[in-house]
């Protein structure tokens, strides 16, 4: 009985750790995602259409590096004016699981917002 008790408190820690361990990874990824989308909403260039990278968070030196990916999905017109749908999707690179996915509207062609 004390075994059965044992083997069962060991087990519920086990998913409890795994379960916060994901947590973290995927609070980091919405972190990083919003630390992207800042700074490329906030450059000329506007928010990558097709790409690959990777990113770490500056605050967290022994963190693992997370690849995003973006693509566009589809096109909106908004007031007569059409921009990219974007999707920006974080994996966590050991696994390649995705992690987070965001979808946004990018720049119109002609440069708007």
């Amino acid at each position: 009985l004390l075994a059965t008790l044992l083997v069962s408190t060991l087990l519920a820690t086990s998913r409890y750790r795994n379960q916060t361990a994901r947590a973290q990874r995927r609070q980091q990824a919405v972190y990083l995602a919003d630390k992207l989308l800042a700074s490329w909403w906030d450059s000329q260039k506007g928010i990558p259409l097709a790409e690959i990278g990777t990113v770490a968070d500056p605050a967290r030196p022994n963190s693992r590096s997370l690849t995003w990916q973006t693509s566009v999905v589809s096109s909106r017109s908004v007031l007569g004016v059409v921009h990219p749908v974007i999707r920006l999707q974080v994996f966590d690179q050991l696994g390649r699981s995705e992690l987070v996915t965001i979808e946004v509207l990018g720049r119109a062609s002609g440069g708007g917002p």
